[in-house]
């Protein structure tokens, strides 16, 4: 049904009157344009505006606020609420430490406010332990790290590597703390735009056995930011190539520790293959191998952590291990304290719900590559602003865009370049880039004949080391 406007109503009333009294005075301000005309145009117009906004609401093209989340809620969805972002703190000592100091999980560390932002805190998740054990040449302090995560949701506790240099209570035997490496993943809640696309994918694909519904399925966990679907059609991507098998790639991740596991060290072993599959991080900080024997295992001098790289891995089937190089006593007992990706199993589970899926699918949910992205550029601050302070607001627009990008997609540097030159306070920037670049820690991917990163399918791009000069 169309919608009549007020104006539309009363001509379409004034033409009904004349037809009947040619001679009736309908201008405005008589009884019958006041009355008879203008009064019940109003109530028409309202219940138009009402019927215009009932039939609105059932789309999720044009809903919004409130009517959207009723929408949603229909499809047994909710919006997705701010997402906590997450790092790894360090904790220092400068001093020989004279006892082994524990850090309990949920010590509290905050990062550095200014006029143009506010202080943020996170607070550890795992418990840690400083000793005489944790010596690091590199720094010339004992250090050791922990995971952590943001107290409250939000982009603005994704910061740079730096910004966190305080403990808000103090911890025995701890002298301070950083961050080496940016702290990411943390969202604001989620937009109307937002849970009107993924509300979409819904109603689009309401069982799990479709290309769509298991998109929907695993990408409405509030810890998946992206997901990718590969079938034995899918070109570009390591996969199990059989009949009936289905992949679903995941940008996301919820560490975990399971109970600790001991085995019995027996010479000439090569291996140990934990029980919780994949492995997280690639730091020491995400594991702790004790030795009855041999005391703390040094990442690189007696062990190496091995990731799976068959058409299995990082998911649930992965075969991660830690590789052992030398240095053990046969017949030590060994204990393995590690960290894992619990939202790969998470889903995996949720896919394998025989009421949802299709008999006869075969569905693995993996872990999408994460590719770490260096990135060096000069920025020419406008008079009067901070120098300091401009490059750090850089830094943050390039870690947030670098950390929005979705699996596969490519890295171009002309999108970067805006996003500096967008930011409050930034005059000018020189262009190409210092540098732009995969870590090397990561893999290899380098710029190609058009200045851009192209990311494998099966690969997104986060933002590792941000450097921003001034002149």
């Amino acid at each position: 049904m169309a919608r009549r406007t007020f104006s539309e109503t009363v001509r379409s009333m004034i033409l009904f009157l004349r037809q009947l009294r040619p001679n009736v005075d309908t201008k405005e301000g008589t009884f019958t344009r006041d009355v008879v005309i203008d009064a019940p145009a109003s109530e028409f117009d309202l219940l138009y505006n009402s019927l215009d906004n009932v039939s609105r609401s059932q789309s999720p093209n044009l809903a919004f606020a409130n009517a959207l989340d009723n929408l949603a809620r229909n499809h047994q969805k909710q919006r997705k609420g701010a997402r906590r972002a997450v790092g790894t703190i360090t904790f220092y000592r400068i001093a020989v430490p004279t006892d082994t100091y524990v850090i309990p999980r949920g010590t509290t560390v905050t990062s550095k406010g200014s006029n143009v932002v506010s202080a943020q805190q996170y607070v550890t998740t795992q418990e840690v332990s400083l000793s005489t054990l944790n010596w690091n040449a590199a720094t010339g302090r004992y250090e050791v790290d922990a995971p952590m995560r943001a107290v409250v949701g939000g982009t603005a506790a994704n910061v740079p590597a730096g910004a966190i240099s305080a403990l808000v209570s103090t911890v025995a035997g701890v002298a301070g703390c950083y961050n080496n490496s940016p702290i990411t993943s943390g969202a604001n809640r989620e937009t109307d735009t937002e849970l009107a696309a993924r509300l979409r994918e819904v109603i689009n694909g309401n069982n799990v056995g479709t290309t769509p519904g298991y998109y929907t399925t695993v990408a409405a966990h509030p810890s998946v930011t992206d997901a990718l679907i590969v079938t034995p059609e899918t070109s570009g991507i390591s996969k199990r190539a059989m009949y009936g098998t289905i992949d679903i790639l995941v940008r996301g991740a919820l560490p975990a520790q399971p109970a600790t596991e001991t085995y019995t060290y027996t010479s000439g072993v090569s291996f140990y293959t934990p029980s919780k599959q994949p492995l997280y991080g690639p730091t020491s900080g995400s594991f702790s191998l004790q030795g009855s024997t041999t005391g703390a295992l040094v990442l690189g001098s007696h062990y190496n952590v091995i990731k799976d790289v068959s058409v299995y891995a990082g998911s649930t089937q992965a075969v991660d291990k830690f590789s052992f190089i030398g240095g053990l006593s046969s017949g030590e007992t060994l204990t393995f304290t590690y960290s894992y990706n619990s939202l790969i199993e998470t889903l995996q589970t949720l896919v394998d719900d025989e009421t949802k899926k299709s008999v006869t699918a075969d569905v693995l949910v993996r872990e999408a590559n994460r590719r770490m992205i260096n990135l060096t550029a000069t920025i020419e601050p406008l008079p009067g602003y901070t120098a300091s302070v401009v490059a750090a607001n850089v830094v943050t627009a390039m870690t947030t865009a670098l950390n929005a990008y979705t699996i596969g997609e490519e890295v171009q540097q002309s999108d970067l370049i805006a996003i500096v030159a967008a930011v409050t306070g930034v005059d000018d920037v020189a262009v190409p880039f210092s540098t732009f670049e995969e870590d090397s820690e990561t893999g290899a991917i380098a710029q190609d004949g058009d200045g851009n990163l192209v990311m494998p399918p099966d690969s997104y791009a986060i933002a590792n080391t941000i450097n921003i000069l001034t002149k």
